[in-house]
Order: structure tokens, then sequence, then C-alpha cells
């Protein structure tokens, strides 16, 4: 990629972030964090009101990665080309492949500086509910029936940020489909495909054998990857290696799209 495609992905990423949709988005869902360290799980369970934070969070942190990667890769191509911002882009030096690379690679230093943030308020969180736990009074656990009383420090739950990396991914991998959709369909309806296919790309993985479940697991995503709630229910912890193969799934998943969305751009008249 020449420079050029890198400026317009760093003009990209200053825009989104400095859009109030962003920060509205990044700040209620810091909040919701905060508050859900308060709010009680209604479980008798030991250490339930970590394992409510753990699934309150990375639901509401999926989610608000989730918004902030699909409306601007929804909406930026239309809007650019009814205000007639993409021809002045265009017309220099800078190809349509450059172009659309350039605009997706910002989303996803957006989504990067977002991600970054809700890590750490959730790490946080985690580390103050922690806390509350350990400090409970011992009558707390005799209570609760619970044989081992826990003595140590809180400690710091580095895998969440795991849990985050896998929001990333699956936000990434649905920016990437919304700059597919948008090539050829309006903002609301590059919306409603990609609701279409986030709904079906949780249950690909369960379709039964055949030619045509072969078919639809090609070609949509096995977003079933990135659902956290059975381990956050379990308090189970997230294993580097397996956020890992999340992030490079939707890398390599996004690169396929992307490569068709590419070929669907070059292909359009620009009046």
């Amino acid at each position: 990629m020449r420079p050029a495609t890198w400026a317009l992905a760093r003009l990209t990423a200053r825009d989104l972030l400095a859009q109030p949709l962003t920060r509205a988005a990044v700040g209620a869902t810091a909040l919701l964090l905060f508050l859900s360290t308060f709010l009680p799980s209604f479980t008798l369970e030991d250490r339930g009101d970590l394992k409510f934070l753990l699934d309150v969070g990375l639901a509401s942190t999926a989610l608000c990665l989730g918004i902030l990667g699909l409306w601007p890769a929804a909406t930026f191509l239309s809007d650019e080309l009814s205000q007639r911002t993409a021809m002045t882009v265009l017309a220099k030096p800078l190809s349509r492949r450059d172009y659309l690379l350039g605009r997706y690679l910002g989303i996803l230093a957006s989504l990067a500086v977002a991600a970054v943030v809700l890590a750490g308020a959730l790490l946080l969180c985690a580390w103050l509910t922690e806390g509350q736990i350990l400090a409970a009074p011992l009558e707390h656990w005799l209570e609760r029936g619970s044989e081992e009383v826990p003595l140590s420090r809180p400690a710091i739950r580095w895998d969440l940020a795991g849990g985050v990396l896998l929001g990333f991914s699956q936000a990434a991998a649905l920016a990437a489909l919304a700059v597919l959709f948008s090539v050829r369909l309006a903002p609301l309806a590059t919306l409603a495909a990609c609701l279409g296919i986030y709904l079906l790309g949780h249950v690909a993985g369960s379709l039964s054998s055949g030619p045509m479940a072969w078919g639809l697991r090609l070609v949509l995503p096995d977003l079933e990857l990135y659902d956290l709630s059975e381990a956050a229910a379990r308090g189970m912890p997230i294993p580097p290696s397996y956020a890992a193969a999340g992030l490079l799934y939707a890398g390599l998943y996004a690169s396929a799209v992307l490569a068709v969305a590419v070929r669907l751009f070059e292909r359009r008249e620009i009046a």
C-alpha cells in the first residue's frame, strides 16, 4: 500500500475518534462497566458478582465495538458519494483499492483505540470487584458454606483483554462486510444485511452436514468463535491462543471480503 493509503487511514481514524458517537458509545459502555461493579448479581454462587461483571462487560464491549465498526463502514461511501467528496479524493493519485483500504484501516484504528480504553475499564472493574469479594467478612463465606476462605490479594484478570480482542475481531469482520455491501447498497440496507449475517453467523457452526451447509459455512463468518457468554458464566479464563486464533480468522475473512469489495467498487460507475 502506498503512503497515501496510510494517510487516508490516519485521517479517517482521527475523524472517527472526534465524532460524538464514538465518544458517547465508549463513555456509556465504560459507565455501564463501573455501574456493574455495584449491581447485585442475584445469585448464590461464590464470586457471582465477578461472573455477572464478566458477562455484562464482555457483551457490552462487543456490542459497542460492533456499533463503532458497522456504522461508519456502512455509511462513509454513501455519504461521500452523495456529497461528492469521494470524487475529490479519487481525483488525486489514489486508486479505488487504496481508497477502500484506507477507509477500512482507519475504521480499524479507531476500533483499536476504543478497544484499548474499554479493556482498561473492564480490567479495572474486574480488579475492583475481585477486591470486594476478597474483602468480604468471614461470616459471608461461612453462610455460603464455602470450604476455602479467600485470603489472597485481588489479581488482575489479564485474560479479559483477550475477550476484548475477540470483540474487536468480530467487529473487524462485520465492518469488512459492511464495506462490501455499501459498494452496492444504501446504508440502511447495508446495516440490515449485516444484522442478518450476524444472526446467521452465530448458527452457521451448528448447521447439519451437506453441500448447502458447507457452502453457508464457507461464505458466512463463524461468529460462534466470539461468543464468550458461556465462558463468562463459568468464570473460565480466556486463553491467549484462542484470542489470537480469533484475530487471525477475522483477518483472513476480512481480507477475502475486502478483495471482493475492491473488485465491485472498481467496476462501479461514479457520476
